[in-house]
């Protein structure tokens, strides 16, 4: 994989990455992977990629910038950055500024494949993390917490696509099983009258 290799010749990187669930998530991915081929590195979380977070991070001049949940809407603005990213999001349609061959990026919407259901920002992370060092496996569970952090499970009640080859991942790895379960919010916290009273997923009329 391209991005690996690029990441590999550098001895310092930024991770930049969303402040949700997902991107924190694929922060600790791409962090665990750097960790382990002793490249140094520092995170940094943003709400979101305007020009003034891209200009701080030219000012950092960094010798690479690793996006993670974020960048691919924002390609246009990237210019100026030594850059790779790894996203889920609906990726820019031009890229004026810069030059294409230069952009490295995993976006499953580069596939044909939707982001909002088959891979998480985590999810992309992941598999570059994979792609660096297979003991990476081990980081499928947390791939698998972006994605259900960012409610990729919503619209089948179930994980599916690339998600769902993430999970296997795990459950061989060791680090990850799953089962059939009732969905109520608060389970952990709240007691059953409470639970029944306040969902709406699934819905019961007349609590």
């Amino acid at each position: 994989m391209k991005i690996a290799e690029r990441i590999r010749t550098h001895s310092e990187v930024r991770i930049c990455s969303h402040i949700d669930a997902d991107g924190i998530a694929a922060a600790g991915i791409a962090s665990h992977a750097l960790d382990g081929i002793d490249v140094e590195h520092s995170v940094t979380f943003v709400k979101n990629l305007d020009e003034q977070v891209v200009e701080e991070l030219r000012n950092e001049n960094d010798e690479l910038v690793w996006f993670t949940d974020l960048g691919s809407g924002s390609l246009e603005m990237l210019s100026g950055l030594s850059f790779v990213v790894t996203d889920h999001h609906v990726p820019s349609d031009v890229q004026s500024r810069i030059d294409e061959e230069q952009i490295l990026e995993v976006n499953p919407h580069r596939v044909g494949k939707d982001g909002a259901l088959d891979i998480s920002g985590a999810g992309t992370a992941y598999l570059v993390a994979l792609a660096l060092d297979r003991v990476n496996v081990e980081l499928a569970s947390l791939a698998i917490l972006g994605a259900v952090g960012d409610m990729q499970d919503q619209s089948n009640l179930k994980l599916v696509g690339t998600n769902r080859s993430i999970m296997e991942d795990g459950r061989r790895a060791g680090v990850l099983d799953w089962l059939m379960d009732a969905r109520f919010f608060g389970r952990e916290t709240r007691a059953i009258p409470r639970i029944l009273q306040y969902s709406n997923d699934p819905r019961l009329p007349g609590l």
